[in-house]
This record gives C-alpha cells, structure tokens and sequence, in this order.
C-alpha cells in the first residue's frame, strides 16, 4: 500500500483519525489505526471531528478523494467501519470534481449513502447523475444536498441522513469554503494557505472588526465595586511567560505582564497551582504550605499579591483538595505506617494520625490502587499517584482550616476549588457539607474569601451543590465546545435559547442560594481552545460566542491566550500550549511548554502584533470587557427575557440593576447604574429590530461589531449588522 501512496506522489504525512460521539472500544480504534498505518500514514490522535447528531464516527480528513492514494485509504477504512457498523465522514476539498469522484469513486464495499455540498453562494454546479434534493425530511440514501449556510444548514442535512438511514457520509466544501484549512494542509504534510482575512506583517491572520466601537465606546469608564462581581483571567503558570530564561513559566513572568492584563481589563487572576509538584500542571500537591521552586520563591508570591493588590487585581489560587501526591508527606507517612503494620493488625491513628487523611482499605475495589508489598489498597480515582484525601476526618479538615488561614494570612483573595463533585466519591449530600464546612472555614478566617468551585457537571447538579451557600460554580453547560454557546452560535439552538439558558440557570441556582455568583466561562485548561471550534470562521463568531459567554451575569473567567485566538485541542499539553507572545520562539517572554505537547500552528497572529492592531481578535475582547466593567447591570443584574425582540437570530434580555450606590461603590463618568437592554445578532446577516414599545428612553449606550457595517438606532429602529451587539 505504501508504494500506491508513492505511486500518487502523496508524502507520508498525518492523517486525522477521531472517534466521536458516543465512546467505542480500544479494539475498534486500534484497527481503524492500523488500516490508515498499514499505508504508510501516522495517526494523528488530537483531530478535531465534525459532530453530527450522537451518532458514532469517525471523521478521516483526505484533500482529493481522486488521488489513487486517497481512493484507496477510503475504500480501506470502508471496509475496516463496515465491520463494526460504525459511520464515516470524509473531510474533502475541492469543487465540482471532487464531488463526482466521490459519487462515482467511493460506493465499492461500503456505499457512501449521502453527500453534502456546502457552499458560499448555492452556485456550486453538480455533476449530471446526481442526484439532488433540498434540506428536509426527505433527504436520504443516495441523495445530494447543497446549502449556502455553512453551519447550520450543513448540520441539519447531515443529521438528517443518518437519521434516514445513511452509514457513511461525505462532506464537502467549495474551494473558497474549506472549513480550518490550516488543520487539514497539516493533518496530510502540506503546506498550509492565508486566506480570506488580512495579513499581519508575519503573515498571521487577523480577525477583522469595524473601527466604530473603538470611537462609540471609548469615553466608557469602569464602575468601581469592590464586590466578587469580576472579570477574571485564568494563567495556567508553567506555560504564561518566563522571567529567567529557563523556559518555564513562573511567578516573576506573571508580575512583568500585569499591565497586559490589566489593559485588557481583567481585574482578578486565577492562578492554576503553585505548590511543589514533580509534575508540569502541579494539580497533584506535595506540600501546601510552599510554592514550587520552578515557579519562584515565596518572596515572588507576596511580591505578585502585593502589586496585584495596588492595582485593584484579586489573585485567585488553585485549591487541590480531592487528592495529593503520593510524594506527600502525609501520604508517605500513612504508607510506611502500613508497611510495619503486622499483618491482620487494625491500623491505630494514635500512632499514625496520616492513616486517616486517606482511604485505605484491605479489600481491592474501582478507583483503588493497591499499596504495593502490602495486603492494602487507598482510593485514587483520578490516578494512582494522586490519592484521594479523607475529606470526612476532623484531622484532614483541622490541615484544611491551616491551609486557609496560612494563605489568607498572605493576602490570597479566594480559592478555586479543584473537582467537587469528587470530594466523596458518590455522595451528592456529602459534598454539599463539606464545601459547607469548606466556605463557613474560609469567611470565619476572612469575611470576603471568596470560593469558586469546578463542578463539571450539569445545571440541576449544580444548583444542588449552591445549597453549601458556596460563592461560585463554574457555569458549565454553557461552556465549551459541545455546550450552549456553541450550539447556539453554530445554529443548531436558536438565538433567543441562549436568554432562555441563562433564565434557567438563574432561576435554578437562586433558588438554592440567593447569594450566588454566578461564574460563566467559555474554555479552561482542560478544554480544546475555542479558535477551532467553528471550521472556516476567521473570528467574527468565535468573537461573538466569547462575548456571550462575558455578558452573563456573575464573575466571567477567559482562560490565557482565547483573547488572540490561540489553538490547541486533544491531548492535556496542547490545551496548555505557551502563551503565543511572539512568533519568535527566542523572545524572553517565551515558555517551552509542557512536555510532550505537539507543534501547534497558530490561527491569529501572536499577541504583540496584536496589540498594536485596532482590528485584532484582542482589541476586541478589549472592548467587550470595556462594555462589561462600566455597565454595573452586566454582571450584577437579574436576566429578564426580551421576547418580542428576540427570534432564531437575534437574542435580546434585560438586565435589571436598581441598586446605585448600595455597596458603597462609586460609577466613573462615563458609566451607567441602571437598567439595561441588551441585543445581541448571533447570525451573519443583518437584523432589523422596532424597539418602540419595549421600554422608554432607549439610548444607543455601547456597540460591539465584528464587520465594516455601523450598528444604527433612529427613530426606534435598531440596526445589527451581522454578528454584532448593542
């Protein structure tokens, strides 16, 4: 197979392999593997796939079905799919004549039942013989479907023919349409193609904005409030900037880039842990009362603390309490106890009080590992070098009330809590005492520590977990790349379900804690980057769904690096990548990043020529936090739906806040204490809107856009412009 591939002049690349959907067995994947290895391709295990409905497939990105190469690599997967049932798309670039090849090429063992066209301007011409049919029930088997909307259209006609009975599927784009073109020249060794957007001077591509906000909004202020209601921004230490040349993120690097964060307007930081750790992401603590030594000393942390503090930035730090390292002296202790322990002995924590920080027992059961030349197991449900801590032991919970007093005593904000839906393993109620325990320990220490809590779960779970009287829960389901926002802004939920989801959560979530912060979130470490989650789009809605993400009410996070469009999906390092300052790898500010991390070509320029571009991805987070910060309503006000305005395209809510002054904060000049209308165009084309009628007094406060085109209010009439706000 290998000399078909040298015969076509194809060089041995990357192919993309990805399983999707529901997961399937190890067994399956590793002969889809074999048959794209046995031709002389690496698997390349990070691919993003298409997702269609929750069907189970896989998506192969090959560039021309008509190459003998790439015929023959499809026809070999048909075979090996069609043996497990399972799906295929098949990725393909080209117009007219990749369509026919594909009709007329891939039916053999395994018949492609259906093939999408998705094109610009519907002028894609089909070959004679084909057959063609709109986007609608009757679509099935055998039939072709050709749609101008990339998104939407595509994914209805998709889901409807599997649904129809389809078991593999081709999809296509025009030439002038191909969806992440950078990821597929990669994905097969090619070199890959600028288009469509402007062209920094390094030749990286940057999203286009109009220059309309820039001088609508730029007499805004921000509205002072010393409040838990922020913007926060999440450093994920190891890979930020590195102050001392050793490749390494650390606390110093921090400190040189607060005015970056600052101008941003960020006005909190989250900082991932700084703990000693023998692993790069240090979620696996050795010691809580230290900092890590490849992060800096002590000295560094209270120097970050104190000149955050002196420019009004809260520092947020990472709290791993579900688990240690098996590097911990606890955790040592309680082991070598084991090991002297005679055998058939009951453990005595008189003589061994680090026993009970743990979970060890003399039966092997799931999520124990064994302690090794003993008859005893200890709870790791994360890994075996991460034990599970005990959380239900006065003894670990007296350790905890230490560790909060040691670092509120150095001035720490709040603390994220790591994983609380592990705290006891199985036990909904037992974790909602503990993080009672846990907040009630934290405000007795200092009135105002504030705790936000990773809860990676659904809506009614999370609401559960507010009656601990906790702060904050990350805002989950709209998060992500298979979350609200996401569906919304790729047309698969309508616009107005995004006021209806945000309804939902509040209503939920004050009902058990009427003091809750709400904390929204697009992406964070653990998540593929948001620049790759819309195909061909060039910023105007990668834009547009991380603004909606900071205009829900609560304390809003953006993970480092989503304000210039940095990518990075699959594997953990890759979500970690360096922060892209410079296309230089030798500038100072640059980290090496994890180990193991593979190459990422970035989409959008890196942040220094980014900031010096007033229609950069990164002026435009800019502005929306700038709209954040100076309308108080943002984030502190009460959702209330906009139905008459709102539809399948546009999202419109208000946001009612009548409490001037109440807090003792001041609003700048400039900034607004009242109630707000917020009307967001989720779609590319323009939206009309009669606002007369919805509320007296309308003013045209603040604009957002993503294009050339002016956003517009005369006479009552709101004007959007495509993927804009108001």
């Amino acid at each position: 197979m290998k000399d078909v591939a040298r015969e076509a002049g194809v060089a041995l690349g990357t192919v993309s392999k990805v399983v999707n959907g529901i997961p399937v067995g190890k067994s399956y994947q590793t002969r889809v593997e074999d048959a794209i290895e046995k031709l002389g391709y690496q698997v390349n295990r990070q691919a993003q796939a298409l997702r269609v409905s929750q069907n189970k497939a896989v998506e192969v990105i090959l560039p021309d079905v008509s190459n003998p190469f790439y015929a023959r690599l499809a026809d070999c997967l048909c075979r090996e799919l069609a043996q497990h049932s399972r799906q295929m798309l098949l990725n393909l670039t080209g117009g007219e004549a990749a369509l026919e090849q594909a009709y007329l090429l891939l039916p053999g063992q395994q018949p492609v039942c259906g093939i999408i066209c998705l094109t610009e301007h519907s002028d894609l011409q089909i070959p004679a013989g084909i057959p063609t049919v709109s986007i609608d029930r009757a679509l099935g088997p055998g039939s072709t479907c050709v749609t101008s909307d990339n998104y939407g259209g595509g994914f209805l006609a998709a889901q409807t023919l599997l649904k129809n009975g389809c078991k593999s599927l081709a999809f296509l784009r025009e030439e002038s349409a191909r969806p992440n073109e950078t990821d597929q020249a990669a994905a097969v060794g090619q070199p890959a193609a600028v288009s469509g957007a402007e062209q920094a001077a390094d030749g990286e591509t940057t999203a286009a904005v109009s220059v309309q906000m820039l001088d609508y909004n730029k007499d805004l202020t921000k509205a002072v409030k010393d409040d838990d209601y922020r913007t926060t921004y999440e450093i994920f230490v190891y890979s930020f900037c590195d102050s001392n040349g050793d490749g390494i993120g650390d606390l110093n690097g921090i400190r040189s880039k607060l005015d970056y964060i600052q101008d941003l307007g960020f006005d909190a930081i989250w900082l991932t842990p700084v703990h000693p750790s023998s692993t790069y992401h240090k979620y696996d603590v050795d010691d809580y009362y230290a900092i890590d030594p490849a992060f800096g000393t002590m000295e560094d942390y209270e120097a970050l603390l104190a000149e955050c503090h002196e420019r009004g930035i809260r520092v947020y730090m990472d709290l791993v309490l579900n688990h240690t390292s098996d590097d911990n002296a606890w955790f040592k202790a309680a082991v070598d106890y084991l090991h002297e322990l005679p055998s058939g002995w009951e453990p005595d924590t008189s003589y061994c009080k680090y026993y009970d920080y743990y979970n060890f027992t003399r039966q092997p059961a799931d999520g124990y590992a064994p302690v090794e030349g003993t008859e005893w197991y200890y709870e790791a449900r994360f890994w075996s070098e991460m034990p599970d801590l005990n959380l239900s032991s006065e003894a670990v919970r007296g350790e905890i009330r230490s560790i909060l007093e040691y670092w509120l005593g150095k001035g720490v904000d709040g603390f994220r809590l790591d994983a609380v839906t592990y705290y006891i393993n199985g036990n909904p109620d037992a974790n909602v005492e503990f993080l009672r325990f846990l907040t009630e320990a934290g405000r007795s220490i200092k009135a105002d520590c504030y705790f936000v809590g990773e809860a990676w779960t659904g809506r009614n779970e999370i609401a559960k977990l507010y009656e601990s009287g906790i702060d904050s829960l990350f805002d989950f389901p709209f998060s992500g790349n298979e979350g609200f926002i996401a569906n919304i802004v790729r047309g698969n939920y309508k616009a107005s379900d995004y006021v209806k989801g945000m309804l939902l959560a509040q209503e939920a979530f004050s009902a058990a804690n009427p003091d809750y912060v709400d904390a929204p979130f697009y992406t964070n470490h653990d998540m593929a980057r948001s620049a790759g989650y819309y195909g061909a789009d060039e910023g105007p809605v990668t834009k547009m769904a991380y603004a909606m993400s900071l205009f829900m009410s609560g304390n809003s996070f953006v993970y480092y690096g989503e304000e210039i469009g940095m990518k990075g999906a699959g594997k953990d390092e890759n979500k970690r990548f360096p922060m892209y300052w410079s296309d230089d790898p030798k500038d100072p500010d640059m980290c090496a990043g994890p180990p193991d991390m593979d190459e990422m070509p970035m989409k959008f320029a890196p942040a220094k020529a980014q900031r010096e571009d007033g229609l950069s991805l990164w002026t435009w987070f800019r502005e929306v936090i700038r709209v954040r910060n100076a309308f108080p309503a943002i984030a502190r006000g009460r959702t209330e739906g906009a139905d008459s305005i709102s539809d399948d395209n546009v999202a419109a809510f208000f946001r009612r806040y009548a409490e001037s002054g109440a807090d003792g904060g001041s609003a700048a000049a400039g900034a607004s204490e009242g109630d707000l209308l917020i009307v967001m165009n989720l779609r590319g084309e323009a939206a009309v809107k009669e606002l007369a009628g919805v509320g007296d007094g309308l003013i045209l406060a603040a604009v957002l856009n993503t294009n050339e085109e002016s956003i517009t209010y005369e006479n009552g009439v709101l004007t959007l412009p495509g993927y804009s706000i108001a």
